[in-house]
């Protein structure tokens, strides 16, 4: 179901280092102001609510709408990716026997933190080809991927 452009309600954010407007919704491209662009943010199979990359329409996957007042260049493949929606933060603390790994995304109005303790011990023995931010959930194995700058939440 798509929603009129002109009674939503949309939070501030920066894409690619301009300002827009974003909503979770789908809005009907005929409600949209004149002077404006919408573009669909669509979300990973994963975790479907946070944007992976920005297209001209999304079916699948659809993790919100942006209105934009300049145009964005869309590439011939037909999307452009995002570096993500959060900024994450990670720290580990290791003692002895144990180590713990924090894992911090904060956004405007919620923050998230994750908190894992590990037996050292055990650790060793099971995971001796991971790096301890590997180990806590910081990295995700994508590092071969050069992403763009992508989709900050906040004011203007």
């Amino acid at each position: 179901m798509s929603v009129n452009a002109r009674e939503e309600e949309y939070e501030h954010v920066e894409l690619f280092g301009r300002p827009a407007l974003f909503t979770n919704s789908r809005i009907d491209r005929g409600t949209v102001p004149e002077g404006f662009h919408c573009y669909d943010l669509r979300g990973s199979d994963r975790d479907p609510g946070k944007p992976t990359t920005v297209e001209n329409r999304v079916v699948v996957n659809h993790a919100g709408t942006v209105l934009t007042a300049e145009p964005i260049t869309i590439p011939r493949e037909g999307f452009r990716r995002l570096r993500g929606g959060r900024q994450n933060y990670g720290y580990i603390v290791e003692t002895e026997h144990y180590r713990y790994c924090l894992r911090c995304n904060p956004g405007p109005g919620d923050y998230q933190a994750y908190l894992a303790a590990f037996d050292l011990r055990v650790q060793r023995m099971n995971m001796k080809q991971k790096t301890p931010a590997q180990d806590c959930g910081l990295e995700d194995g994508i590092g071969d991927q050069t992403p763009e700058q992508g989709i900050t939440m906040g004011g203007l």
